[in-house]
């Protein structure tokens, strides 16, 4: 059920899940012992989101270290690499943490045939459908994040253009291998879907760009039109595609590790580009801090397209003030239409198995935050027709 307050999709990892990772991790419990906890953790998270009125519901996640390397390792001619490295892509408030900087690397051409994350939906699947009109939402990286995590480093870029020589072979396949999944996945009823694509700000975020791009050796404004372009033709691709009653959303932000970010810019320069060009149903967008720049960039997203505000943090315990984030609501209406405007948090709870720096009462607190803001803003709060 469509309602004016809505989630991004992970959840803080319940302690029982994070000690049987542990467990298994070392070898002390099956594969089949871990999937056990996973899955009353995520019936327990289902049923809390649905006591706090959300109309759409996510397994948070739990089954997944990071929100986007485990559907990626998952594709055919994707190999798992893992290397220890300092978090020196997000800008850390106190002490430097150290986390396993997981990757990936492409050894074959691409395919999505048999992909497990259709058998975690049919999970989710079968606890929503326990509660009356609710629905299950699965979260997934975008196509042109694929893209671009195997292509942005100079070794990366390399490797690919071994198996695939030239750019439209590259698009072609990530194409059908997402095609198949979401083929998958619909037959298996799934009607609501997000791309996660927080890739975009880095080409706004100048200094974080050129560290990122040294390597081409190329003009930085015209390398970031061009990527804007790839980025908008590989993900339009996909949409194409699909049946008329999948709904696909798209949840843009600016990084989400340990409460901490890595990117920061307004919108206004891709604004053309990722919200004119895409063909998304649903837009969510982080606007949580000054980071994310003003609501004028919303201009260039067709009227037919929802926007979800992500006015509220997940990166802290603190509740907004409800008054600041009506105004700013009112604000965003100049430029969208406000009965097309939705209110979620700015991000995930936990967008990798560390969890930001809340707990899970603070976590949950939040979205009954949420929940009474759109109350107070929307007469069809509970309810869009």
């Amino acid at each position: 059920m469509k309602k004016r307050y809505d989630i991004v999709g992970s959840f803080l990892r319940p302690a029982q899940v994070l000690q049987a990772r542990k467990q298994h991790s070392q070898g002390q419990i099956t594969d089949a012992d871990l999937r056990q906890v996973e899955d009353q953790a995520i019936r327990e998270l289902v049923a809390k989101q649905v006591e706090l009125g959300y109309g759409q519901v996510t397994d948070g996640e739990v089954r997944r270290t990071w929100w986007h390397l485990d559907f990626f390792w998952a594709l055919t001619g994707v190999e798992a690499v893992n290397r220890q490295r300092t978090a020196a892509n997000f800008h850390l408030s106190e002490t430097e943490v150290k986390y396993q900087a997981d990757s990936l690397d492409l050894v074959a051409k691409l395919s999505g045939e048999d992909h497990p994350f259709v058998d975690d939906f049919i999970f989710l699947r079968d606890v929503a459908a326990d509660y009356e009109g609710v629905d299950a939402k699965i979260t997934l990286p975008s196509p042109a994040r694929l893209y671009y995590d195997l292509t942005s480093t100079e070794a990366g870029l390399a490797n690919v253009k071994r198996i695939y020589p030239n750019k439209e072979g590259l698009f072609q396949d990530i194409q059908s291998s997402y095609q198949k999944v979401l083929e998958d996945l619909y037959q298996a009823g799934a009607r609501f879907l997000q791309f996660d694509d927080p890739i975009w700000i880095t080409l706004v975020d100048r200094d974080r760009f050129e560290k990122i791009y040294a390597f081409r050796n190329e003009d930085f404004d015209q390398l970031a039109e061009s990527l804007a372009e790839d980025f908008v033709q590989v993900n339009n691709a996909v949409l194409k595609a699909r049946p008329s009653d999948l709904v696909i959303s798209t949840h843009n932000c600016r990084g989400n590790f340990r409460s901490q970010w890595a990117s920061q810019g307004a919108y206004d320069a891709i604004a053309p580009y990722a919200f004119a060009q895409q063909d998304f149903d649903r837009q969510f967008l982080e606007y949580d801090t000054d980071r994310a720049g003003g609501f004028e960039a919303l201009r260039e997203v067709p009227d037919s397209v929802d926007v979800v505000l992500g006015l509220i943090t997940s990166k802290e315990a603190d509740l907004e003030d409800p008054d600041t984030i009506i105004q700013r609501v009112e604000e965003a209406s100049h430029y969208h239409p406000l009965d097309k405007l939705y209110l979620s948090p700015q991000c995930g709870f936990a967008s990798t198995e560390e969890g930001n720096l809340l707990t899970e009462a603070d976590q949950w607190q939040k979205l009954a935050h949420i929940r009474d803001i759109a109350r107070r803003i929307w007469s069809d709060a509970d309810h869009v027709h």
